[in-house]
């Protein structure tokens, strides 16, 4: 109960430790003369287009805040840029029960820092997200004006279960007659989507877009291999003898894994999806020695050894994170493939005469069961990875009225591949 107590309020620290941390990489900020003054920004994985940001010129000194108030473009370099441009934002809804069966051309006015797409010799393409949705801009060059590419769902009336969308084809196919008219075929149908605004805008430019707004694949995957050491104990609950043994001999042994990182931001590092695969052997003995009021002596043993492969899938969160050191908790649900020994359950009664009885695999264990762990540990120079796990306690058997729980702490050590 102390150690769930403890992983708890582990868990309730998390957002504490989140936004204490800083993230800092190279970049710059433009002011509102437009002196361009490098440095290195507080990186942070932005769902919407953020409204300030933290900069500073030093490694060695605290960051500051700024915003748009005083700032007119800021980047991350090769992960994102930004610029402060006053646009029209439409408000129309996406979410199809919000949706009505007319289209919402509602509109307002507002100062944003506008995300950098592509820059290109005919047109730059910019992006704006908020809570309401994703809306795509585009400047021509060299002529002022940013404009909001078109984009509405609306309900027919003759079916509120389905939507009709209302593209960007209008100002598309006025860009491509205007600077490539040989795409113009390429418009019909075209999504509202990054990638393919961004292969649209490509062609529009004749492939002529400046490189370094091109933002690098976000995506890491690690492979590591490891070995361990498991410790179990098991307790019997409604089998009598067994459920407060004299003896409950549990044993540490080996165990051996091998599995995948994914980061679906290798930049932050703060989330990520590991699958695991180990192989665990495991051994139990319970020993019970009972005497009656005649002192005639029942003895019952059950000694089994067991071979587990398990198939971890698990959510990982780095809540301290800097170059040569992570320090992370997770959990997840192993499913555990386990193999038995011919174990025996021995009941042997001495009285005057000495009687015993075995009964072979007796209690049935479970081949098939599940697990679930919360384990914590710490990445040292991205490349060791050392971890602990507590399983809470699970269940190997399938009888109504009789329990065996196994709970497991693990340690390890893996090296990660794939940097």
């Amino acid at each position: 109960m102390k150690l769930l107590l403890k992983l708890s309020l582990l868990f309730i620290a998390f957002p504490y430790f989140a936004i204490a941390q800083n993230n800092p990489k190279p970049g710059y900020r433009v002011t509102l003369a437009g002196d361009t003054i490098k440095g290195y920004v507080d990186y942070r994985e932005w769902d919407n287009n953020p409204t300030s940001f933290k900069f500073k010129t030093d490694p060695d000194l605290k960051f500051q805040t700024y915003s748009i108030a005083n700032t007119s473009a800021f980047a991350i370099t090769k992960l994102g840029y930004f610029e402060k441009q006053i646009v029209s934002v439409s408000m129309n809804k996406i979410q199809l029960s919000e949706l009505s069966n007319v289209v919402d051309t509602g509109k307002i006015t507002d100062t944003v820092f506008l995300k950098v797409l592509a820059k290109g010799k005919n047109i730059n393409l910019y992006s704006y997200t908020d809570q309401l949705k994703t809306r795509y801009y585009y400047a021509e060059t060299g002529i002022k004006g940013i404009h909001e590419f078109t984009h509405y769902l609306l309900k027919p009336k003759s079916d509120n279960n389905s939507f009709v969308e209302v593209n960007s084809t209008a100002e598309l196919n006025y860009l491509a007659m205007k600077y490539n008219p040989a795409i113009a075929a390429q418009i019909t149908g075209i999504q509202y989507t990054k990638e393919a605004m961004l292969k649209i805008t490509s062609l529009i430019n004749g492939g002529n877009e400046k490189e370094q707004f091109k933002t690098e694949s976000k995506t890491q995957v690690l492979f590591f291999a490891g070995i361990g050491a498991s410790y179990s104990t098991l307790k019997f609950t409604n089998l009598p003898a067994l459920v407060s043994p004299g003896i409950n001999k549990n044993n540490l042994l080996p165990y051996a894994t091998v599995g995948v990182d994914i980061y679906p931001n290798k930049i932050t590092q703060k989330l990520l999806f590991k699958l695991q695969a180990s192989f665990v052997p495991d051994q139990h003995e319970l020993f019970s020695s009972i005497p009656d009021y005649n002192n005639d002596i029942t003895t019952t043993s059950l000694k089994f050894k067991q071979y587990t492969i398990s198939i971890l899938p698990q959510i990982v969160y780095n809540f301290y994170s800097r170059n040569n050191l992570k320090i992370y908790v997770g959990t997840g649900a192993s499913v555990n493939l386990s193999f038995y020994n011919n174990y025996k359950y021995i009941v042997t009664y001495k009285s005057a005469f000495t009687n015993s009885t075995n009964s072979t695999k007796y209690p049935q264990f479970d081949s098939l069961w599940l697990s679930f762990p919360i384990n914590v540990g710490i990445v040292l120079n991205n490349r060791i990875d050392i971890g602990f796990y507590y399983f809470i306690p699970s269940s190997i058997t399938n009888y109504a009225g009789i329990t065996g729980d196994i709970t497991s702490y693990r340690a390890g050590i893996s090296y990660l591949f794939g940097h």
